[in-house]
């Protein structure tokens, strides 16, 4: 009850926004501050994911030739969120998710380094953001689909980022101060809209 109090502002926009499933609004909620900004980002957000869904989804060998490269990168993930909507069971969800392509799970894990790392217009994103909202699986996608792309500099500072927050790595320790250097540096070789074109661009190839 008292994360339908602090949220009720939000349960104006989901009633505008029915069609969308409750994973997407689980994920949407989580992706925003709770500012004022916040809300309005909440609602482009739903729009969005409404507009691509409406417009794309289904996707097939048609639909992929010709979206748009950022649409098509984002719509790939909205459709992974509506397969996986409704599974109560994390085994169940872990196993669905591994029927996922690789082209999917990469561009699943560039969504959430776009989302987190990199910010999105509103705010600064960090590593440590990332790291937090994702799991190290992600984080190993972001870095696989970083490299299929030939963004070997970005895919570097990644792999310096997922040793650090690796528990099992003896050999990398957790610095902070350093973490927020791989932050700004990545950020400094990736712009989310060219980001998400290039993820798109490679999903169609």
């Amino acid at each position: 009850m008292n994360i339908i109090y602090e949220y009720k502002w939000y349960i104006l926009a989901i009633i505008i926004f029915t069609a969308l499933t409750v994973f997407v609004w689980a994920k949407a909620i989580t992706a925003v501050r709770r500012t004022a900004a916040g809300k309005r980002a909440l609602i482009l957000r739903l729009d969005r994911y409404k507009y691509l869904r409406d417009t794309y989804l289904p996707l097939d060998d048609e639909n992929i030739k010709n979206i748009p490269p950022q649409d098509l990168a984002d719509a790939v993930v909205v459709e992974m969120w509506q397969r996986l909507d409704g599974i109560k069971d994390t085994k169940k969800e872990i196993e669905e998710f591994e029927k996922f392509t690789l082209k999917q799970k990469y561009t699943y894990g560039i969504f959430y380094l776009c989302e987190y790392a990199l910010g999105d217009g509103e705010k600064n994103g960090s590593l440590k953001s990332f790291f937090e909202q994702s799991t190290p699986e992600t984080a190993k996608y972001a870095c696989g689909a970083l490299e299929a792309m030939g963004l070997d500099t970005a895919a570097g500072l990644m792999k310096k980022a997922i040793d650090a927050y690796d528990p099992e790595n003896e050999e990398a320790s957790l610095d902070m101060g350093e973490i927020e250097n791989l932050s700004r540096r990545l950020r400094a070789e990736l712009t989310d809209p060219d980001l998400k074109i290039k993820t798109g661009e490679y999903y169609k190839s």
